[in-house]
C-alpha cells in the first residue's frame, strides 16, 4: 500500500418456487465469480455491470435485508471506490453494514469487515478521522475473536498507521506500523508482498522524524528482499 507523498397445487408451488430460486442463486453466484475474474483483472467497468446485475438478481430472489444483498452490495462499493466513485460507494457499504448488524450484530466479524471497507472508503478520500474511527472499530473487533497475531491483523494495524502518517501523526503511526510488521513476520515470513509494504513504510516514516539509521536499516532489508525476488 503506498503511503501519502511518495463487508398438491400448494406443493407443486413451492417446488416450482424453489427450482426458480436455486436458478437464481446459481446465476448470482456465477454473477459473483465474473465480478471477481473481472475486479482482479482491473477490468472495473466489467466488474461493475457484474456487480450491479448480482445485487438487482439477489434483491428480486431473496428481499433487500438479506445477507446475499449485502455482499452485492460490498462488491459493488468496492469497485466505485476503485474508480474514485466515492459518493456512490458510500451508501453501498452503510446499506450492506446495516444489513449484517442487523443479522449478525454490530461486534459481528462479518460488520468488522464492513466497518473497514468504510475506513478504506474515508482514507481513500483524505478524511482521515473518519477513516481512523473505522479502522480502530474494525480493528477491536477483529482482535477480540481472532489471535492477536493473525495474519489478515497486520493489514490493519498498518492501514492505522497510514491514516496516523497522513495525518504526520509520526510516533502514532510507529507502533501500528511496528505491530504490524511483528505479526506479518511471524504469519508469513520474511518476504511477503504485505511484509515490504509495511517495510517500505517503515523506511518513510523513519525519513520524516529524521531518524537516518532506523530510516537505512529498513532500506537495507527492503533492497535485500528485493534481491532475493530477482535472482
Amino acid at each position: 500500500m503506498k503511503i501519502a507523498g511518495k463487508i398438491i397445487l400448494m406443493m407443486t408451488f413451492l417446488a416450482f418456487f424453489t427450482v426458480a430460486v436455486s436458478a437464481q442463486e446459481n446465476y448470482w453466484k456465477w454473477l459473483n465469480n465474473k465480478f471477481e475474474g473481472y475486479y482482479q483483472a482491473g477490468d472495473y467497468r466489467n466488474a461493475e455491470a457484474a456487480a450491479k446485475e448480482s445485487l438487482a438478481v439477489a434483491e428480486k430472489a431473496y428481499g433487500p435485508e438479506h445477507l446475499n444483498v449485502a455482499l452485492s452490495l460490498r462488491n459493488l462499493g468496492e469497485v466505485y471506490r476503485m474508480q474514485k466513485e466515492y459518493p456512490e460507494a458510500e451508501p453501498l457499504f452503510k446499506r450492506a453494514l446495516a444489513i449484517r448488524e442487523k443479522a449478525h450484530g454490530p461486534e459481528s466479524l462479518d460488520a468488522a469487515q464492513v466497518l473497514n471497507d468504510l475506513a478504506n472508503l474515508y482514507s481513500a478520500q483524505k478524511e482521515y478521522s473518519a477513516a481512523e474511527d473505522f479502522y480502530k472499530r474494525s480493528l477491536a473487533i477483529f482482535e477480540k475473536a481472532h489471535d492477536p497475531d493473525q495474519a489478515g491483523l497486520a493489514v490493519l494495524f498498518n492501514n492505522l498507521g497510514v491514516v496516523y502518517f497522513c495525518e504526520e501523526k509520526y510516533t502514532e503511526a510507529e507502533p501500528f506500523f511496528k505491530k504490524a510488521l511483528t505479526i506479518e513476520e511471524k504469519a508469513n515470513g520474511l518476504d511477503s508482498r504485505v511484509l515490504l509494504s509495511i517495510l517500505k513504510n517503515l523506511e518513510e516514516l523513519y525519513k520524516r522524524l529524521g531518524q537516518k539509521e532506523e530510516s537505512k536499516k529498513y532500506e537495507d532489508r527492503i533492497r535485500e528482499i528485493q534481491s532475493k525476488k530477482n535472482s
